[in-house]
């Protein structure tokens, strides 16, 4: 089977990644199952850089295409095993930030003036594409000066009357970001945030920028165990006190299992959640999110259980990535 045919396979069925590993069968993921491509055969030696081009790292992400009129962005790396790449498709638009089924509360973030706004979830969970529809709505409600930092562009996207600078962040962000901020930026977009760029980026967030950025995280927890477990108190005090809301997005097959659906976990920024983040107890925030949601912070299980409520995903699915069972009702 050729690159084209692989792709194209993935391309019919929906599949939101591609997954090549030189003397492995090639293998598409189809929610969030990964499943092999039938009637192939294993990725010879070399396909990938006769297929992609010879990559100069040794791992990496760029953006590819556009192959069967689509672009795609793969992440690549090289092991003692071979080389492996995973390829995800790329819309050819960023969608309407209304049209993705968020809930009410997270509107609130488009009149945000300074703070720092994570989008994050699991590999395949749509995180990029809610965060760039986010920037997008944002720019459009009003004029701002935005500095797009992220050093990929998946998306197009518009802008309304807003001044947008595109200036991809080097290995070194420091200076960048410094600059941005001295040229009074609004907002800071960086896509993937880097160890790099989380200190720079909250200063940018004291200094009165609006910074939005996406991390590969499952839980509120986890992504800030991610930026912040070896992160000095320093750091982990800017964070707090600049943090606006973390956003984690989950994607579920719906009950007729001919779409995705997505719930979410919505932490806002407080006083009692900068308390925890300061200590490094990320672990006490899920309950006290629970127990306080006034704010617009919305539980998983609670979005969870409404999904379920309303016959929009099963029981069984929900309770995979549910905190507690019993709360699905």
């Amino acid at each position: 089977m050729t690159a084209n045919q692989i792709l194209d396979y993935a391309l019919q069925n929906g599949a939101s990644d591609v997954i090549l590993i030189e003397g492995a069968l090639p293998c598409v993921r189809l929610g969030r199952k990964v499943g092999q491509i039938p009637e192939t055969s294993p990725i010879p030696s070399g396909f990938l850089d006769e297929f992609l081009g010879v990559l100069p790292e040794s791992a990496g992400v760029r953006l590819v295409g556009p192959f069967l009129d689509t672009m795609w962005r793969v992440r690549y790396s090289r092991g003692a095993m071979g080389k492996t790449a995973i390829l995800r498709p790329l819309l050819s638009s960023c969608p309407d930030f209304y049209s993705l089924g968020i809930p009410d509360s997270l509107q609130n973030l488009l009149s945000a003036t300074s703070g720092v706004i994570l989008f994050c979830g699991p590999a395949a969970s749509g995180k990029t594409t809610t965060a760039s529809a986010f920037i997008s709505a944002y720019c459009s409600s009003a004029m701002h000066r935005a500095i797009f930092l992220d050093p990929l562009k998946e998306y197009n996207i518009e802008t309304g009357e807003s001044i947008v600078i595109q200036t991809p962040l080097s290995e070194q962000p420091q200076e960048e970001i410094a600059h941005a901020v001295r040229a009074g930026a609004d907002l800071l977009w960086f896509g993937d945030i880097s160890d790099e760029a989380l200190h720079p980026a909250l200063r940018a967030a004291e200094s009165g920028a609006v910074v939005v950025a996406t991390l590969t995280a499952a839980t509120t927890a986890g992504a800030l165990a991610e930026l912040l477990q070896d992160a000095p108190l320093v750091v982990r005090t800017q964070f707090a006190s600049n943090l606006r809301a973390i956003v984690v997005q989950h994607l579920i097959p719906s009950t007729d299992g001919s779409t995705l659906v997505p719930a979410w976990e919505i932490v806002y920024g407080s006083q009692s959640i900068a308390a925890q983040i300061r200590n490094g107890d990320f672990y006490k925030i899920k309950q006290l999110v629970k127990q306080n949601s006034s704010d617009g912070s919305l539980p998983l299980d609670v979005s969870l259980a409404e999904l379920v409520r309303c016959g929009y995903i099963q029981r069984e699915e929900a309770e995979k990535i549910a905190f507690d069972i019993s709360s699905i009702g």
